[in-house]
């Protein structure tokens, strides 16, 4: 399946040269800790967290003054589950750089993944009067608003003056669309979304989430053209497929579900969702025979699905057929 990851690690707020304009006050001044810290950030990236502490604590020995690597340490302690480390390594920090707007921000992501929301909002909105032009720290407390405070509302303005900033930044068109989808505005959440596509005219992604926003606002035609957008441009989006197969079954478009279910499992062979999904089709439109097939597809992949023996057992009495597998099953 084809995912996407939406929110980077504390430490990639340092990384983002061309949006955090405090960057100069913190990034390491000797060779040593310029390679060291960069080999830490792409160890970090990979999920390779020994190697990232390990390359991360040379910059430290070299430059102890080093935020960027303290707070690339606060990452690779939170990935592992220890706040309390990653605690110690951002109070460092910004012991070191209070006056840092990219500091306050990862300071503020820190909290907002501890769970306190009101410590995270301060420490972006000081980021931000530290330096407005930051647009990390207005992306930051806008995901604060839509997904922790549930104030969408708040979410879109944060939003908005971080797209003045990065106005080409599509993970910025993907929030706001979301934020302004959830006051409504699915008017203006199109447009936005079709700017994105125009700014990635290779990727799928902005039809399939205006295709997500349609279906949800009660417009399913225009969410099936949506999502036929995004596959034209990205045949393996499988998210997309597996959305249009739904679609499609629960508007009774059985063939055209089928065929999707069908590519589904060309793609990704060992997806048994997409199997049981095309079996329970199969069963919709009385093509017994198909059915107990796909059912057995997918136990094949994943012996625990329960929906599949129930079906498959379900089908046979129905049937009166193969009466003592289906008791076992």
């Amino acid at each position: 399946m084809k995912f996407r990851l939406k929110i980077p690690p504390i430490a990639a707020a340092l990384a983002l040269s061309s949006v955090t304009c405090t960057a100069t006050t913190i990034l390491p001044e000797t060779g040593l800790t310029t390679s060291t810290y960069a080999a830490g950030m792409q160890h970090l990236s990979t999920g390779e967290l020994d190697k990232a502490e390990a390359a991360f604590k040379e910059s430290l020995r070299s430059s102890p003054n080093h935020v960027a690597a303290l707070v690339g340490l606060a990452d690779v302690a939170t990935l592992r589950g220890d706040t309390a480390q990653a605690r110690v390594y951002m109070e460092r920090a910004i012991a070191l750089s209070p006056d840092s707007a990219t500091v306050q921000t990862s300071w503020g992501r820190y909290q907002m993944l501890a769970g306190d929301y009101e410590a995270a909002r301060e420490a972006f909105e000081k980021a931000i009067a530290i330096n407005p032009r930051v647009a990390e720290a207005h992306t930051e407390l806008g995901a604060l608003y839509l997904t922790r405070l549930n104030q969408p509302r708040k979410a879109i303005e944060s939003y908005k003056l971080a797209l003045v900033l990065a106005p080409k930044n599509l993970e910025l068109h993907y929030a706001l669309s979301g934020a302004l989808a959830r006051t409504d505005d699915i008017t203006t959440a199109t447009q936005l979304l079709e700017r994105a596509a125009e700014l990635a005219p290779n990727e799928g992604y902005p039809y399939q989430l205006l295709a997500v926003i349609q279906a949800s606002s009660g417009l399913p035609d225009e969410a099936l053209v949506s999502f036929g957008k995004a596959l034209d441009r990205e045949p393996l989006l499988n998210e997309a497929r597996w959305a249009r197969a739904e679609l499609l079954g629960s508007k009774g478009r059985f063939d055209e579900a089928i065929q999707d279910y069908q590519t589904l499992l060309t793609n990704s062979p060992n997806f048994a969702p997409a199997a049981l999904m095309l079996g329970l089709t199969y069963q919709r439109t009385n093509r017994a025979k198909e059915a107990e097939e796909s059912y057995l597809h997918a136990l094949s992949i994943d012996p625990t699905l329960a929906m599949a023996y129930n079906n498959l057992a379900y089908g046979a009495a129905e049937r009166s057929e193969r009466l003592d597998d289906a008791l076992q099953w």
